[in-house]
């Protein structure tokens, strides 16, 4: 595991609840990222690296990176979704019904 992961790692562990889903999102998208590094070393190269298809833990690795991407982004859905719902509430409930979601005028 590389440095920045387990700082994602440790930060998802370490986090108040309220900022759950923050680090659960930063911890998805660097796994995304990683396994999108790899699919393309193994296709068209990346900085120089060329990896092969027929090494043995390749699929391994891509099942695996797979899931640690999805699992905290499943958790980062499910902690922020309600928070985001309550922030659209309170910004309807500002501008009010009937008005221009533009000027906040009738």
């Amino acid at each position: 595991m590389n440095r920045s992961a387990a700082l994602a790692t440790l930060a998802v562990l370490a986090t108040p609840r309220r900022w759950l889903g923050w680090a659960s999102l930063a911890g998805a998208l660097l796994q995304a990222g990683t396994l999108g590094a790899l699919l393309l070393s193994l296709t068209v190269g990346l900085l120089g690296f060329h990896e092969s298809t027929k090494a043995p833990l390749i699929p391994t690795t891509i099942v695996v990176e797979l899931a640690s991407a999805v699992v905290p982004l499943a958790l980062a859905v499910r902690e922020l979704r309600p928070q985001l719902q309550t922030r659209a509430a309170r910004r309807r409930a500002r501008t009010g019904p009937g008005t221009s979601k533009a000027t906040g005028t009738v």
